[in-house]
């Protein structure tokens, strides 16, 4: 009989405290922003260096030498690859010569015309050889100079896809490089956070290889929203101390707002 007693009270008691128990937790729960570090929702984005480029043979010749190894680094201006040219120079002197040539020609042909000794048509025909010359003369000189292969930028090399001696033609690759002074991130954000964020806000990079943070700011936003995913491209720029960033490294973003603050 007392347990009897007893069953309705204790069932009452447990449909009475599991709203309560329930109510409690979801109060005590702090609200996190979906950017912070605890959140496993967290947006991560990847790093890439702002100036990269994939630099291709613009003739077909042998690569006489290399002088940079994949990693190593380089400065604005620094020769990077040199093809064997032998003909080409060749061919810049016995363009030179040629013109050297037709101007002196052109010359002689303008005092010849002052003294009535030949035509104006034989002059004109003089400096119109002259003008063929020097335009020979730079087709080869532009011929030389791309026999040489200058850094546009300090950076790094990140691949190199020959070595001295091969045979490279028009168009074959020859090595990425990258510009490792500037970085940037790019991350892709759910299209609804486009309300809380405006061109150049700053925010955080924390980054999983290091743990090490960066301070960045909001660059671009995409023009299109993937309508699949809802998502957006952020593009951020790293800003002060980039020392131990290397471009593909990810991190996590920490932005200024959180999903309550919208």
């Amino acid at each position: 009989m007392i347990i009897n007693r007893i069953f309705p009270v204790a069932f009452l008691l447990l449909i009475v405290s599991l709203p309560l128990q329930a109510a409690e937790n979801t109060v005590s729960e702090p609200q996190q922003s979906l950017f912070s570090l605890e959140n496993d929702n967290a947006i991560n984005g990847r790093v890439r260096a702002m100036q990269y480029a994939e630099l291709s043979s613009v003739m077909d010749a042998r690569i006489k030498r290399i002088t940079v190894q994949e990693g190593s680094g380089f400065r604005k201006g620094d020769l990077l690859v040199e093809f064997d040219c032998a003909l080409e120079n060749a061919e810049l002197s016995r363009a030179s010569a040629t013109y050297e040539t037709a101007t002196e020609r052109a010359q002689i042909s303008q005092e010849l015309v002052e003294l009535d000794s030949i035509s104006k048509l034989e002059l004109v025909s003089a400096k119109s050889d002259a003008v063929k010359a020097r335009a020979e003369q730079r087709i080869w000189q532009e011929k030389v100079r791309r026999c040489r292969i200058y850094a546009p930028y300090d950076g790094h090399v990140a691949a190199l896809h020959v070595q001295p001696y091969e045979y490279a033609r028009a168009g074959d690759k020859l090595m990425k490089i990258l510009d490792d002074t500037q970085f940037e991130v790019e991350a892709l954000i759910p299209s609804n956070w486009l309300t809380s964020m405006t061109m150049g806000m700053p925010f955080s990079l924390v980054i999983d290889e290091t743990g090490m943070t960066y301070q960045a700011a909001v660059k671009n936003i995409g023009a299109e929203i993937d309508s699949v995913s809802q998502t957006v491209k952020l593009v951020g720029i790293i800003q002060g101390d980039t020392r131990g960033l290397i471009t593909g490294m990810s991190g996590r973003l920490i932005m200024p707002f959180s999903e309550g603050g919208r």
